[in-house]
C-alpha cells in the first residue's frame, strides 16, 4: 500500500505530505508500523510523540480518561486540564504578574507577543485609541508626501486597487497647500 493509495495524486499537500512510500498503521514506543507489521525506528517522533513516544502507557491513560469526560471545547471555552495548565505554568514563572495564554502555533504564540508589547509601548508613550494598522495609513501618507505614485504605493502596500490607496493615503493640510502653492507659481510666475 502506498500513501496514495487511497487518495487521488496530487489531493495531500506537499508541505505535509511524506516522502515515504510505506503507509504507517500504529506506533509503540519510537518505532512505526506498516501495514504489513514491519517495524520502522521513528527518527522524526511527530509532535504529539516526540517526549515519550508512540502508545506510553501514562499517556494513553491521561487521555482515555480525558475523552470519557470530554473530548474538546475549542480554544475560545475552558476546560479543566488547560485551566489546571495555566495555574502550574502560573506558579512556575519567575514574573511578578504573570499571564498564561495557551495557542494552537507558536505563531499565535509571537502575534501575542507582538500585540503585548504594542500595548505596553502604547501605554508608555501615553497614546490611547491607536492600532498597529494605523501605522499602514500613516506609512501611505508619508509616501504620498514624498512623491511616491498611488500605484508605487499600491504595490508597496500590496493594495489591489488604487481607490483602496486613496482611501489610506490621507495628505496633511501642510502638504496639499504647499501642491497647490507649487502649481500656482510655475502656472502665475
Amino acid at each position: 500500500m502506498t500513501r496514495f493509495a487511497s487518495l487521488p495524486r496530487g489531493v495531500e499537500a506537499v508541505s505535509t505530505a511524506s516522502p515515504f512510500e510505506t503507509v504507517f498503521v500504529r506506533g509503540k514506543g519510537c518505532w512505526l508500523f506498516d501495514v504489513k507489521d514491519e517495524a520502522y525506528f521513528d527518527g522524526t517522533a511527530g509532535s504529539g510523540a516526540v517526549n515519550l513516544g508512540h502508545q506510553h502507557p501514562r499517556v494513553v491513560a491521561a487521555a482515555h480518561a480525558q475523552i470519557d469526560r470530554l473530548v474538546h471545547t475549542g480554544c475560545k471555552l475552558c476546560a479543566d486540564p488547560r485551566s489546571q495548565l495555566v495555574q502550574l505554568l502560573t506558579a512556575l514563572t519567575p514574573f511578578r504578574d504573570p499571564a498564561v495564554l495557551p495557542t494552537a502555533t507558536g505563531s499565535e504564540a509571537v502575534e501575542a507577543a507582538l500585540r503585548y508589547a504594542w500595548a505596553q509601548a502604547l501605554q508608555a508613550a501615553g497614546i490611547t485609541d491607536f492600532r498597529v494598522h494605523d501605522l499602514r495609513h500613516s506609512a501611505a501618507s508619508y509616501l504620498a508626501m514624498s512623491g511616491a505614485s498611488l500605484v508605487e504605493i499600491a504595490a508597496i502596500l500590496g493594495h489591489q486597487t488604487l481607490q483602496m490607496v486613496q482611501r489610506y493615503a490621507h495628505l496633511a493640510e501642510g502638504h496639499t497647500a504647499g501642491v497647490v502653492a507649487r502649481m500656482n507659481a510655475a502656472l502665475f510666475p
